[in-house]
């Protein structure tokens, strides 16, 4: 097919059914979520499909939950980044998000990433979901392992203070 067919083919779908061309697409994703072209940011990709684990041999051994807070503390500036992303637009963002995921079988975080609180900061909420399910946790022996952990957004300043 032409680039010129190509290009009217995409025009007379995006004016009557108001389609997407695979590059707007992306260009949406990424104005929705820019946390994900941040360099650096965790690059393992969350999957949703099912986790077959292996069969219990033993007595189950569940990940602790200081290995879980260890994963998330390594990757605390990601958070902090999150917040700042959401605090240039709102300077007096302030509060506690709790969450709570489950670690699968293969160390990855399964899609129902619960969060509560900071309802005033959509964006943060996006962004903090996307880096848990972002990152790679060491596999729990005998099944999943659930974890709550509430994260603490204060301005810097404030942060300094307290410690």
């Amino acid at each position: 097919m032409s680039v010129r067919a190509r290009l009217a083919l995409a025009v007379l779908c995006a004016v009557s059914h108001g389609c997407a061309t695979e590059g707007e697409t992306a260009v949406r994703a990424r104005a929705e979520r820019p946390w994900r072209q941040w360099a650096g940011w965790p690059a393992r990709p969350a999957h949703d499909g099912e986790v077959q684990c292996p069969p219990l041999r033993g007595p189950a051994d569940l990940m602790a939950s200081d290995v879980g807070e260890r994963v998330i503390q390594r990757h605390a500036r990601w958070f902090r980044r999150c917040y700042l992303n959401s605090a240039r637009f709102r300077p007096q963002l302030v509060g506690t998000l709790r969450s709570r995921f489950t670690v699968r079988c293969d160390g990855t975080v399964a899609p129902g990433v619960r969060l509560e609180g900071m309802d005033e900061a959509p964006e943060l909420r996006s962004c903090v979901r996307d880096l848990l399910r972002a990152l790679e946790f060491p596999r729990p022996n005998g099944g999943e392992a659930t974890f709550s952990y509430p994260f603490t957004f204060l301005p810097q300043r404030v942060a300094d203070r307290e410690e």
